[in-house]
């Protein structure tokens, strides 16, 4: 089953590995219809809460509550409005559908500039998140009650952000993707520009830039990856000898990733990536391809094992903070998209259990700004697209929840139950592992 030719997926998603109503596990979802759309959700370093500024066109805090009371947070936002009464003017609650919990709306009177956000980062640190316009960056101190807002990173009109990473947390140091347009819809520049945002204005450190025509089909692409950062740059045809990659560190200065270059020269003409994620803490990745979904499995010495289809119908993947799961979603047009959980343990062969079908459908695919996870407890937060709508960028209405309460018994509890139930599975996958060698 596990490796032929013919059928080598490491999961068949129509097999029913685990579930969540007949193993009896302890995973619950939740649905709130906001009347609102949403397009930027991001993680906040605060317990049970996700925030956004769409809501309301305010900056917003959007925390959880079942069957307890909530506090207001005044400790954190008082600063920011004139006086304590009107938080509770500002706030608004919405039961999920089943009635089983809350979510709350905490509106922050912050000016965020004139557009929406399109792109958050990862949480910065324990006080600090992260917003990007098309033009825009602002960062929000939640601890001590102060907003950074930086006008015109992308310069002019004819400059849109596309993407922001993380280069440098303790530096504030960041990499901003941008495109220029150049009198044409097909022929612009693409830059790389790595930003310093720890004082009053956005210092340009560094620029990378490329003439991308149109009509060759030539990029520009990167990845930050174990601190590193991969340039891709070439054109879509496989075969073409420009297609290289270069890695830098954090300050955009030459330096190696020796098993992630190994792989990129083993594999450039068998995979375009579309998109890379790598796990907070064990060594191994998704990598997604224009064929299927992948794991690429580094060890100890910096060997890497060839990748392995995870399954066709994959399309994003999001590590919770903790390690512990992986939610990915399915890409099933014109069927609507199903969420799968994934428990992680270094006790499984390739670090993934069984996928456990989270009973959620969507309408179609979640953009990755638009999802974030929650801590204590762990739930992985999304808002759907409008129905029929399978429009990329557009936003929905209505917010859902996959809770994993009590994250580290749960996930043990799973896994042991997984490896049990799925002996046989389990082990075939060991076999097939024996099969690679990585002393070459």
């Amino acid at each position: 089953m596990f490796g032929e030719e013919n059928n080598h997926y490491l999961y068949d998603l129509n097999h029913n590995y685990l579930s969540i109503k007949e193993d009896g596990l302890g995973i619950t979802y939740q649905k709130y219809k906001t009347n609102s759309n949403f397009q930027c959700i991001s993680e906040v370093p605060l317990d049970n809460a996700v925030a956004t500024d769409n809501y309301a066109k305010k900056f917003t805090l959007m925390s959880f509550k079942e069957n307890s009371s909530i506090s207001c947070l005044s400790n954190i936002i008082k600063k920011f409005i004139n006086f304590i009464p009107q938080i509770f003017s500002n706030q608004a609650t919405i039961k999920s559908k089943d009635e089983t919990a809350e979510l709350v709306f905490q509106n922050l009177d912050i000016n965020v500039g004139q557009d929406n956000a399109k792109y958050h980062l990862p949480i910065i640190n324990q006080n600090t998140i992260g917003y990007a316009s098309e033009r825009d960056f602002y960062l929000i101190n939640l601890r001590n009650n102060t907003i950074k807002y930086f006008a015109w990173i992308a310069k002019g009109f004819e400059e849109t952000i596309h993407k922001v990473s993380i280069a440098d947390a303790k530096k504030m140091h960041f990499i901003f993707y941008i495109k220029r347009f150049l009198g044409s819809h097909r022929n612009f520049n693409y830059y790389i520009r790595l930003i310093d945002c720890s004082g009053k204005k956005a210092v340009v450190l560094k620029e990378i830039q490329t003439y991308v025509d149109g009509n060759k089909d030539t990029f520009i692409e990167y990845e930050v990856i174990k601190n590193k950062i991969a340039l891709f740059e070439g054109t879509i045809k496989r075969t073409d000898p420009r297609r290289k990659i270069s890695i830098l560190d954090s300050g955009f200065n030459e330096s190696s990733y020796p098993p992630f270059e190994n792989f990129f020269l083993n594999y450039k003409e068998k995979l375009f990536i579309d998109f890379y994620t790598e796990h907070p803490a064990l060594p191994f990745s998704i990598i997604g391809g224009e064929e299927s979904d992948k794991i690429l499995i580094l060890d100890e010495s910096l060997k890497f094992f060839p990748f392995i289809k995870l399954y066709d119908n994959l399309a994003y993947h999001y590590f919770s903070p903790s390690g512990r799961w992986l939610i990915s979603q399915t890409s099933q047009y014109p069927h609507r998209s199903k969420f799968f959980i994934f428990p992680i343990s270094e006790r499984y062969p390739f670090y993934l259990g069984s996928p456990i079908f989270s009973g959620l459908r969507s309408n179609g695919l979640i953009d990755p700004n638009n999802a974030a996870w929650t801590t204590n407890p762990e739930s992985f937060v999304f808002a759907d697209l409008p129905a029929p709508s399978l429009d990329f960028f557009a936003s929905g209405d209505e917010l859902f929840r996959i809770v994993l309460k009590n994250g580290e018994k749960l996930h043990d509890t799973i896994v042991n139950l997984d490896l049990k139930k799925n002996e046989k599975f389990f082990n075939k996958q060991r076999n097939f592992l024996l099969q690679y060698d990585l002393s070459n």
